[in-house]
């Protein structure tokens, strides 16, 4: 036995800031599984962020097309060394995304073999940790790519940072952390400072440890074996047929006319045609099943690159749901969407399995995508046959439906289910449309306004040309007229209502040719049958953006909120699904099912936390989750 030489043995922790306090920051490591690759190129570590990586941009999809582009750089050709490679790369990448993100910082390492190759742009930096002493190996400046490499010894530490990393953990810190054998319990001493730190999301980090292992050679004298006449043939398989063929070679001397040759040198020319044979035929199917297997391995370490990505976006969203919500769910997205593809491409995959079952439950919580079975609330034809809800209008927890064939109005309780027939044919002729306020329900008819109930009484006499659309606010009704594109309030008094005033201020200039619905909770939000939202206050046009509804809305049939629940709630028949956006615009959750095509409306109690939604003869109800 005895020692021959020495072995390499990397081992790493890594730690990333709070995507929650802006910026963007990356890690990145590779080691190759094919041997010429990781020979040439050796275990890369590369961390990457960018502190205005979010201004006008798709951070995830930027943040893969940088990554990507860094690693088809280095490992896409084996051309060259890897020193020039390292630098040659984060050039590359500097000169590409920088002028489109602002800034962007790079750092790397590489060790191959027994070597380390490093290069840092942008202020990012290489440090390197031996004996307790500190060495500033690179310190990347803003315009230029630096690099370097050296040998290191057993028992370095290479730290590999973004400039905000240095900016906030001082190298006391890292010296007592790196008392710890075990870099990963190093790191989780530092994390805490880490994620308290103001521009926490720029900071990215890697520790690599550098150590040798002995390898020895245990040399055994191997027996002696006499070499047969016939050459060495491969047992059953595509070879058999070759050993049948030395199997009938002949052992006796052979007699031709009168002369007599020598068994063993026809044995000889005949074993060294078939060796040749073999060995071209040998050479031919090496060099098949090389390229073959070389073929299989790239592809593999593609898929592992696809696959490990995916998982760490997954892990990645959980961890940030509650911090960074929209954050959260562009990550998710992403995670499932390569999981399908992986899925569709490798069926039999374990690992992929339970990505994918992980990927499911994770839906509701990152996504808050609830899947629904509407129950039934009440069964209208069982209360007043042949009754049907084409609009409703609400009050006080109190849900009122208008049957506009049937020419009457019932009430119904979302505390208790009660139900009461507030007006019949009596006095309702034409029905368009209901508002309610206070328990008072007003119907649009072809005449103007009428408030139904106890009594029948006009309210507003028609001024109006076209399609008009009701709702009632704070003892005001307000009227939106299609054709005029505007909103015309009608202040509530004693004796009834005041003559309409337009609402909408004169410079407000929009077109509600094509809007379905409106709501009131103080400000107005109109929504038209594409999805677009508007927002008004005090008359004036307001900035409204939806933000993180995936599929985005392109089709919608009403809207609802009020000053007494906190969301806006979005009836979308064609997706067959109900969107719930923050009164902000951002997106919060949505409940899918196949019932929800058929309602006609929608209202919603958050009280109760109940959405109702009249289907025909039925009014349906769908329990809220995301509260």
């Amino acid at each position: 036995m005895r020692e021959f030489g020495r072995k390499p043995v990397i081992s790493s922790a890594k730690i990333t800031g709070d995507l929650g306090h802006g910026g963007w920051a990356q890690i990145h490591e590779f080691r190759p599984t094919d041997e010429v690759k990781r020979r040439k190129r050796g275990h890369l570590f590369a961390v990457f962020s960018s502190k205005d990586a979010r201004e006008g941009m798709d951070i995830v999809v930027a943040g893969r097309e940088l990554l990507t582009r860094f690693h088809e750089e280095y490992f896409g050709s084996e051309e060259g060394g890897a020193f020039d490679a390292l630098k040659s790369s984060v050039k590359k990448v500097m000169l590409e995304f920088k002028p489109l993100w602002g800034s962007v910082e790079v750092a790397c390492v590489s060790f191959v073999d027994d070597v380390i190759y490093a290069a840092a742009a942008g202020g990012a930096r290489v440090f390197l940790f031996r004996k307790r002493g500190f060495f500033d190996i690179l310190n990347g400046k803003i315009k230029e790519t630096s690099v370097a490499s050296g040998y290191p010894r057993s028992g370095d530490v290479v730290i590999c940072a973004t400039g905000a990393f240095f900016k906030n953990i001082s190298r006391d810190m890292i010296k007592n952390a790196l008392e710890e054998e075990d870099l990963n319990r190093a790191v989780e001493s530092i994390s805490p400072t880490v994620r308290s730190s103001e521009d926490s999301g720029e900071i990215s980090a890697v520790f690599v440890r550098y150590s040798e292992e002995k390898k020895q050679e245990i040399l055994q004298k191997l027996p002696e074996e006499k070499v047969s006449v016939l050459p060495k043939v491969p047992g059953p398989g595509p070879f058999k047929f070759l050993k049948k063929i030395f199997q009938r070679l002949p052992d006796k001397r052979i007699y031709i006319k009168k002369d007599t040759v020598d068994v063993e040198d026809v044995k000889k020319r005949k074993t060294a045609v078939s060796v040749g044979v073999i060995l071209l035929f040998l050479l031919v199917v090496s060099i098949f099943f090389g390229i073959r297997q070389k073929d299989i391995q790239s592809r593999k370490e593609i898929y592992q690159t696809r696959l490990e990505s995916a998982e760490h976006e997954y892990e990645e969203a959980l961890q940030i749901a509650s911090l960074n919500p929209e954050r959260a769910r562009e990550l998710f997205l992403l995670s499932r969407e390569k999981t399908i593809d992986l899925s569709a491409e490798y069926a039999d995959d374990p690992r992929i399995d339970e990505l994918k079952r992980k990927i499911e439950e994770g839906v509701e919580k990152v996504l808050g995508e609830y899947r629904v079975d509407p129950d039934l609330f009440i069964d209208l034809d069982l209360w007043i046959e042949g009754f049907r809800a084409d609009r409703i209008a609400s009050s006080e927890e109190v849900v009122f439906i208008l049957d506009k064939k049937g020419k009457r109005v019932g009430s119904v309780s979302v505390e208790s289910k009660r139900t009461d027939i507030i007006a019949g044919s009596a006095q309702i002729d034409t029905p368009r449309e209901i508002a309610a306020y206070a328990g008072r329900v007003f119907i649009l008819q072809e005449g103007g306004v009428y408030e139904v109930g106890k009594d029948r009484k006009k309210v507003i006499e028609k001024d109006w040309g076209g399609e008009v659309l009701i709702d009632a606010y704070a003892g005001n009704l307000y009227l939106l007229d299609k054709n005029l594109s505007s909103i015309f309030r009608y202040s509530g008094s004693v004796s009834g209502f005041l003559p309409g005033q337009r609402w909408l201020a004169l410079s407000v200039d929009v077109n509600f040719s094509e809007v379905v619905s409106f709501a009131i909770d103080g400000s107005v939000f109109t929504i038209d049958k594409t999805g677009r939202i508007l927002k008004f206050s005090l008359g004036n046009l307001q900035t409204f953006s939806v933000s993180g509804v995936s599929p985005a809305i392109t089709s919608a049939d009403a809207i609802y909120t009020d000053e007494n629940i906190e969301y806006i709630y979005i009836l979308d028949k064609k997706g067959k699904r109900i969107v719930v956006l923050s009164k902000e615009g951002a997106y919060k959750a949505q409940y899918m099912s196949d019932g929800i095509k058929d309602a006609e409306h929608l209202f919603v109690s958050e009280k109760y936390g109940k959405i109702l939604i009249p289907t025909g003869d039925k009014l349906l109800s769908i329990d809220l989750k995301h509260l």
